[in-house]
Order: C-alpha cells, then structure tokens, then sequence
C-alpha cells in the first residue's frame, strides 16, 4: 500500500515507560498518516514491577511529548491483557476500526519474538520503522523501580526518555509506588533464587454463591493486597481438584469436599506470571444456596470475602497477575 493513501497510523505498546524509541516510533506514525492511534497494552493492570504505570499515567507522559497539533491528532485507545492472540487482535482491530475511517497501517518494528503481534492484522498495512536508537524499556524501568536514590537514577536516564517524561517521573519517584514496587521486584527474584523458573503447576478455586464470587486478598508480596482466587501450589500426592479444594478450605476456611466442579480450565500463557513459569487449572464451584456461606482470611490470604459482579468489574485494576482475566474467562464475560 502506498504511503500517500494511508488514513490511520497505529502504534501499539505497553510504553512501560515512554523512551526515546517509542518517540521515534510514535514520530514515524504522525509521519505515515494525518491520524495516529495509539494502543494502549496492559491497560486497567493491577500495578506490578511489569506495569509500573496505569493507563492514564502513560497516556499523560506521552501526550507531554507531543505538541498541541500531534496531540490533536492522536487517540489513544486503552487495551486490557487477555491472554489468547486471537481475542486479543480481535479486540484491538475493533476497537481501531471504531474510530477511524479509511486504510490503516500499523506502525512497529520486529524487534524479537515479542513483536509477533505485528502480523496479527491482515489487511493492514505494515510500515517497519526499524529499531529507533538502543532503547529498551526494560533496563529503563529496572533502573527506575532500583533501590537506587532517584537522585542518582535521574541522571542516567537523561539521555534513554524525553526531557517532558522525565519531569513527570521526578513527581511519581516521590510517591509510594516506586518503593513498594522495588519490594515486589525483589520478592519476586527472592522466589526465583528459591524455586526457580519452573514449570509449576497451581491450582485455583472459583466458588461463587447467590450471585457473588469468593476472593481473597494476597497477603504477602508480590501483589500484597490485592484481589486473587483462592489457590496455591500443588502438593505431590494429590489431584488438582483436590489440590484446588485444599487450598480454598486452607485460605479461606470453605470446605467443599466432596463437591464436584461445575466446570474447570487450564491457563498456560508463559506471560501469566512474573515469578516463574506457572500452569495453573481453575475449578469452578457453585453453591446452591441463598446466602453465602461465612469465609475468613487464613494462611497466606489476608482477607476473604464475597464479592458481586460490579464490585469485581470497579476494582479490575487490584488483581494479582492475570487473576481478573481467569474469573473473565470462567464465568463467560463480566467485561
């Protein structure tokens, strides 16, 4: 497709942060096009040494870039993980499509296996911008979320993001995320150093009653605090079913033995998980009852409750990992 006959330009990432190589992917696709969506991965994410920064946060230091004509003529578009190629691709084409008429073009760069994304959209056109400069946002965001004082960080990130992102980075390093993240970074290589990479195998227990969900609060790092379904690790000498039902009575004080799982399904992406590679199979149990039974927080959950569909749906970005897209997935949608 000729660049001249190009509507819509789309650039899609994380932006975990904003470095000067998304800048020059970003300038490259207000070069292709007189519009420019840009898509906004791991939206509506519980924060995490992974996604450090919501949606609005990134969408902030981008747009501080940029000068009031690019802004005009950008939209940014949000896009939760879902963890299937298919639904996801899916999902980003019709939300693109949504808003922008004419040919599109999707602007990236085959960077390694991660760029897989980019032939996710037949009928686009693919304008490969090349890798913009060394940047990579990794070693950009370890430094960030460092023990390091940010007085000494900021220098050296000078010359990896644009002067506008930094300054919006002096005001987030003083607020508590950037220590409470370097703690669940450094829990989570703890737990690597430990256990390992795996694979590991878990086991998870959706129990909903009366129309409301059962889940617990983490009680320890990474995520503490945040939402999750009961489970844990598979002992040995048990079945996952059992395993599932262990763990629920263990965390939650829920007996269901001898209760058979109305349904159960496996979840295996390899990026599920920043502690290891984890497989972990979701068992879903309903209770024939008008009031749900009492739960407490035990073991290594720090509270358990019932929650009901809009309350989950509110609180989506206070997941524990991909915890939010299991209960999505098990219970046919609640997004």
């Amino acid at each position: 497709m000729d660049a001249q006959n190009i509507d819509v330009a789309v650039v899609i990432g994380r932006f975990q942060p904003f470095h000067n190589g998304h800048a020059g992917l970003l300038e490259r696709a207000f070069e292709t096009a007189l519009r420019v969506v840009l898509v906004l991965g791991s939206a509506h994410a519980a924060r995490s040494p992974r996604n450090p920064f919501t949606a609005a946060e990134r969408e902030a230091m981008i747009r501080a870039t940029l000068t009031d004509d690019k802004n005009r003529r950008l939209v940014v578009i949000p896009q939760r993980d879902v963890w299937g190629a298919r639904r996801w691709s899916g999902e980003v084409r019709a939300r693109v499509e949504g808003v922008s008429r004419g040919s599109i073009a999707l602007v990236g760069y085959h960077k390694d296996a991660s760029s897989y994304y980019l032939d996710l959209f037949p009928g686009w056109a693919l304008v490969e911008a090349g890798r913009q400069g060394h940047w990579d946002a990794t070693p950009v965001r370890q430094q960030i979320l460092s023990r390091t004082p940010w007085e000494q960080v900021r220098p050296r990130l000078a010359e990896d993001v644009p002067a506008s992102v930094l300054g919006w980075l002096d005001a987030w390093s003083g607020k508590t995320h950037r220590a409470e993240l370097a703690e669940d970074g450094e829990a989570i290589q703890a737990y690597a150093e430990r256990w390992g990479r795996g694979p590991f195998l878990t086991v998870d227990a959706l129990v909903r009653s009366a129309g409301k969900v059962l889940l617990v609060t983490r009680g320890k790092r990474p995520g503490q605090g945040l939402w999750a379904l009961p489970g844990g690790f598979l002992e040995p000498h048990e079945s996952m079913s059992d395993g599932a039902r262990r763990e629920l009575r263990e965390e939650t004080g829920l007996d269901l033995a001898g209760l058979d799982p109305a349904d159960q399904r496996y979840f295996d992406h390899p990026g599920r998980s920043l502690r290891a590679r984890i497989v972990t199979q979701v068992f879903r149990f309903e209770l024939l009852s008008d009031v749900p039974p009492p739960v407490a927080g035990m073991d290594d959950a720090g509270t358990a409750c019932w929650l009901g569909l809009e309350e989950i749906r509110a609180q989506e970005d206070r997941f524990f990992e991909d915890h939010f897209h299991l209960l999505d997935t098990m219970l046919g949608g609640i997004v």
